[in-house]
């Protein structure tokens, strides 16, 4: 399957590009950075940097939108230094790529990839939308087409993370993230619903350690995550593996327990960056619907994401 990864590029996006990289059945035909758990220049450069080291330079990098489509400025979440390091992966430092950015802006070249691919096509956005939301402005038919768009983001039956209600990537661009659930074509919402029930233990991490160099630098990127957990939630067991699971949904849907529901996402200052059921919508048999992911076998989801890893981190 074709996919291309929207990435913020923190430390849980590191673990879903080297997911990309560990599975036979995901052609990873590119990856379009944003702002979010860093600025767009820092996600742009921790990705090649992250390629780097992967060993796969040859999957082109593209540089999207450095701001929500309100206009407002980017301003990063205290959360995000906390949990993803100052330099967005745990303060690690990464080979300097010999690879360029692409020439193409990143909504361009998710509409380019959209009209040559079609449903062969899954996007995995794992950051604020707006990217997205721009491709879809850009060429809605062509984007609405594709295989799907599976996202992590949004909290509809669990609190939010940045707010009793809100969750982190949809509150950065409530307006964008709009677009996608009511004008993107097959999307599927993997929210906090089903990240939080997904863990990644201290002990899965040290195990990399043993897989030579790419696997001590995730180690070490890993440690910052799993050190602002414990400090944050001193009795979890782990992190959570919120963005890896959007893009193995994307790869797999069994991984979770998913239904159709009519979404939107509020942005109102009251509540703004809330998804919510519209009910209007439902009672009337709308069309466009979202799946959202309710359950999750993490076990299985578990075992097979350190499977890929293993492949992925071996030298």
């Amino acid at each position: 399957m074709k996919v291309i990864l929207d990435l913020d590029t923190g430390i849980d996006d590191a673990l879903a590009l080297a997911l990309a990289l560990g599975r036979p059945d995901c052609e990873l035909v590119g990856v379009t950075c944003v702002y979010g758990n860093i600025d767009v220049d820092g996600a742009v450069r921790n990705t090649l940097g992250l390629l780097a080291l992967l060993g796969h330079e040859e999957v082109p990098v593209h540089r999207g939108c450095a701001g929500p489509t309100s206009g407002a400025a980017y301003e990063r979440k205290r959360g995000s230094v906390v949990f993803h390091g100052a330099n967005g992966i745990g303060g690690a430092k990464l080979p300097v790529s010999d690879a360029s950015v692409a020439r193409t802006h990143a909504a361009e070249f998710l509409v380019e990839s959209a009209r040559r691919w079609g449903s062969d096509l899954m996007i995995v956005p794992t950051g604020p939308l707006t990217n997205i939301a721009r491709a879809i402005e850009l060429d809605e038919g062509a984007m609405s087409a594709i295989g799907g768009i599976v996202l992590m983001g949004g909290a509809l039956a669990v609190p939010g993370n940045v707010s009793p209600f809100a969750e982190a990537n949809i509150s950065y661009d409530p307006e964008a993230a709009n677009v996608v659930f009511t004008r993107g074509a097959r999307v599927t919402m993997v929210g906090l619903d089903v990240t939080l029930r997904t863990t990644l233990s201290q002990s899965d991490v040290d195990s990399w350690r043993k897989l030579g160099e790419r696997g001590v630098a995730y180690a070490e990127i890993l440690g910052h995550h799993l050190n602002a957990t414990k400090m944050v939630s001193p009795g979890a067991k782990g992190c959570a593996l919120h963005d890896p699971l959007a893009l193995a949904v994307a790869l797999d849907p069994t991984y979770v327990l998913s239904v159709p529901l009519c979404v939107f996402v509020r942005t109102d200052e009251g509540q703004r960056g809330r998804t919510v059921l519209d009910q209007r919508a439902l009672e009337e048999s709308s069309e466009r619907e979202v799946r959202v992911a309710l359950d999750v076998d993490s076990a299985r989801f578990t075992k097979d994401f350190m499977g890929a890893l293993n492949v992925a981190l071996t030298a």
